[in-house]
């Protein structure tokens, strides 16, 4: 198949989708708001995107977008690294900071950086742009996304913050602007997110709508 019908196709699959139903009852393919673009490899899966099989499951998410849309930190935290690699091409590694113990967020593939190794991060500050930098199927960009606690990768779609009707909370630039006390993003709280309090934390998705 040739690789502009495949981009075509896993392209809509991440803008369109199903009807929403009532928060707490969503399918995958409703938890994003018509505008955003979704997850098409998710967390566990085998399958590459472009087609093929992994050799080991996906250890994060991955979520096709345009080149050059906006990448934003899904946490406050601090630059830890800064790279370029062979395979995940351009990479930002984002240590968090906030109450209990700190998380490793981890984006690949970008086309552009715009932050600094040891530079503080605020909650969906711009961090970067989509990308197919790296090792990427022909003419497919997309942001390759993890979380990782000590190490180990830990599903981040669950924990994607999420309007009132349930679907994904695409990020305010301009809410991300301001410090928490003014209003912006507040500090994470991971730990109580992966105990079950989703109101405790949830992550900033790290992906801009497409109507920014």
């Amino acid at each position: 198949m040739p690789v502009c019908t495949i981009l075509a196709a896993l392209t809509a699959a991440a803008i369109t989708g199903p009807a929403p139903a009532a928060r707490g009852e969503l399918p995958y393919f409703t938890r994003y708001p018509d505008d955003a673009y979704r997850i098409v490899s998710q967390f566990g899966s085998s399958t590459r995107i472009g087609g093929g099989w992994r050799a080991q499951p996906n250890q994060g998410i991955d979520i096709i977008a345009r080149v050059r849309t906006p990448v934003y930190g899904v946490a406050h935290g601090v630059v830890v690294r800064v790279a370029v690699e062979p395979g995940r091409g351009r990479v930002v590694e984002i240590a968090t900071t906030g109450a209990g113990p700190a998380y490793l967020t981890v984006y690949t593939h970008l086309h552009s950086v715009e932050v600094t190794e040891g530079a503080p991060v605020r909650a969906g500050q711009r961090i970067g742009t989509v990308g197919d930098t790296g090792t990427v199927p022909r003419g497919i960009a997309f942001l390759h996304f993890e979380l990782l606690k000590a190490g180990q990768a830990v599903n981040p779609e669950p924990l994607f913050r999420t309007r009132p009707d349930g679907r994904v909370q695409c990020v305010d630039p301009e809410r991300a602007a301001r410090p928490p006390e003014a209003g912006g993003y507040a500090p994470n709280r991971l730990a109580e997110a992966l105990r079950g309090n989703r109101d405790g934390a949830p992550l900033l998705y790290p992906v801009a709508c497409l109507r920014e």
